[in-house]
C-alpha cells in the first residue's frame, strides 16, 4: 500500500501549494479573472520551477498561506490529513465531492482520460479521480478519502485514512 498511499499523499500536498500560488497569484494581481481557467492554468505554470516555488514559499508565508501535513498511527489505521489555509468555495467543495463520487465508478485510470480527454488542463478533476482508484486498487475503501472545508476555520482538509490490520 505504501506506493499508492504516498503518491496520494504527494497529489493532495500538490494541490494545496498550488491552491496557496494560484491565492497569491490572485491577490498580487498577476491573476486578473479568478474566474478565467486558463489564466490560473497558465500564472501556475509560470511559477512551477524551482527558484520560482522558493520565491512562492516566502510570499504564501508572507501572506499567511501554509499547507501542513499531519499523519497520526495506531494500531489498526494510519490517517493522514493534509490541512490548507486556503478554503474551498461552495461551487468548488460541490465540484470536487462531484469528481470523487464519479471515480468512485472507475475500475482503472484509463477510463478517467478517456471520460476527461484533457489530461493537462488543470482542474477537470485527474488528481481526484487518480487518488480513488489508487485507494480502490489497494483494498482501501474509497470512503476513506475524504475532503472537507472546516466552517469554523476555513481550511480545507484532505483525509485518507488507511487501515493497517
Amino acid at each position: 500500500m505504501l506506493d499508492p498511499v504516498f503518491s496520494s499523499l504527494k497529489e493532495l500536498t500538490t494541490n494545496a501549494i498550488k491552491a496557496n500560488i494560484k491565492k497569491v497569484l490572485i491577490d498580487e494581481g498577476t491573476i486578473t479573472d479568478p474566474d478565467d481557467p486558463l489564466a490560473i492554468v497558465k500564472g501556475i505554470k509560470s511559477v512551477l520551477n524551482e527558484k520560482a516555488l522558493l520565491e512562492y514559499g516566502i510570499r504564501c508565508r508572507e501572506h499567511d498561506l501554509s499547507m501542513r501535513l499531519h499523519l497520526n498511527i495506531d494500531d489498526t489505521k494510519m490517517v493522514a490529513r493534509i490541512i490548507d489555509t486556503v478554503p474551498l468555495s461552495n461551487e468548488q467543495m460541490e465540484r470536487m465531492q462531484s469528481k470523487i463520487e464519479k471515480a468512485k465508478g472507475y475500475e482503472n485510470l484509463a477510463m478517467c482520460y478517456l471520460e476527461n480527454p484533457d489530461p493537462l488542463a488543470e482542474g477537470m478533476g485527474l488528481g481526484l479521480s487518480m487518488i480513488v482508484v489508487l485507494l480502490k486498487g489497494s483494498g482501501i475503501d474509497p470512503s476513506n478519502f475524504t475532503i472537507v472545508c472546516d466552517p469554523q476555520t476555513g481550511k480545507t482538509i484532505a483525509q485518507i485514512i488507511v487501515p493497517l490490520a
